[in-house]
């Protein structure tokens, strides 16, 4: 058995830079290994910016940036675990 964290987060909106910081930066601080993220806005054009920015995976769903989509994030070590 193993045990993980897990955590969900409505950012309103994180196109800027520093709000994708500062989730990123909360779940190192919180080690959270898998967090599903409302709201985030992302579009096609950032969704490359999420996935450069974190070290595992990102899985993001989106329209346009005024429909408010849904995003999964797992950490590495979660990621090469179990899948």
């Amino acid at each position: 058995m193993c045990d993980f964290k897990i955590s969900t987060l409505n950012v309103n909106g994180a196109r800027a830079d520093f709000k994708r910081a500062a989730v990123l930066k909360l779940m190192d601080i919180n080690r959270i290994d898998i967090m599903f993220l409302q709201e985030n806005h992302s579009t096609e054009d950032n969704a490359s910016d999420w996935k450069r920015a974190f070290n595992g995976e990102v899985i993001l769903s989106h329209k346009s940036s005024c429909s408010g989509g849904g995003g999964y994030s797992f950490c590495q070590e979660f990621f090469t675990t179990f899948f």
